[in-house]
């Protein structure tokens, strides 16, 4: 599967760079998490559109409480966070 999670920020340019480094490290350590992209999207409506492959929701799941575990989400910082989910037919 895949899942799009598109995000705003409003944290510093420090406090990202530490946020996407757990969020990486919580998916290369997570079995069944198999790579994370972030890219920006061009339509404006969201700062970062992070992409991520998983065998399943359940593991994506693991690795984001992974992540939690290190650095909690700070509402001030994330505001929002949408997940779009793709999976085969």
């Amino acid at each position: 599967m895949l899942i799009i999670s598109y995000i705003d920020w409003f944290g510093s340019d420090e406090e990202f760079e530490k946020f996407k480094k757990v969020w990486e490290e919580a998916c290369e350590k997570t079995e069944g998490v198999h790579s994370t992209k972030l890219l920006v999207p061009h339509s404006g409506k969201y700062h970062y559109a992070w992409f991520t492959k998983a065998d399943s929701y359940a593991h994506l799941l693991k690795a984001n409480q992974v992540a939690l575990g290190k650095l909690p989400r700070d509402r001030n910082k994330m505001t929002h966070s949408v997940n779009e989910i793709f999976t085969e037919p």
